[in-house]
């Protein structure tokens, strides 16, 4: 799941390279790309399903995909890939991990932020109705 462009700088780097709670550096990381870029609903959907925060929560430092090769489906422009951005690579790095965020840039001083949930979601029915 991919979020709006924002202007990228190595603040950005500095701030996911801090051993703090990842709720509060997801936060700050919002107050610098913008709610836009990282919406409240997430922050809260990660808070409210989340056990152990630091076991639980990756924020992966930022990758640029400048050298990335070019190649149908990829826009380095948007920021974008047909194919997405977050491969098993990625999701190895933290293996307990169910909230993975990660931060793309494409050389030019444009960022975007992309998660990942890794696990399964589950619903509850209600059969008094069916």
């Amino acid at each position: 799941m991919s979020f709006g462009l924002f202007e990228y700088d190595s603040k950005i780097s500095e701030l996911t390279k801090r051993n703090e709670d990842p709720i509060r550096l997801l936060k700050s990381m919002q107050d610098r790309i913008g709610k836009a870029s990282l919406p409240d609903y997430l922050i809260r959907y990660v808070q409210q399903t989340t056990t152990d925060a630091r076991k639980q929560i990756a924020i992966h430092e930022p990758t640029s995909i400048a050298q990335y090769k070019d190649a149908e489906g990829l826009d380095k422009n948007k920021i974008e890939r047909r194919r997405g951005f977050f491969g098993r690579s990625q999701q190895q790095k933290f293996p307990n991990a169910v909230h993975h965020f990660a931060v793309f840039h494409n050389g030019k001083n444009v960022g975007r932020m992309i998660y990942k949930f890794v696990g399964n979601i589950h619903f509850i029915k209600n059969l008094k109705h069916v």
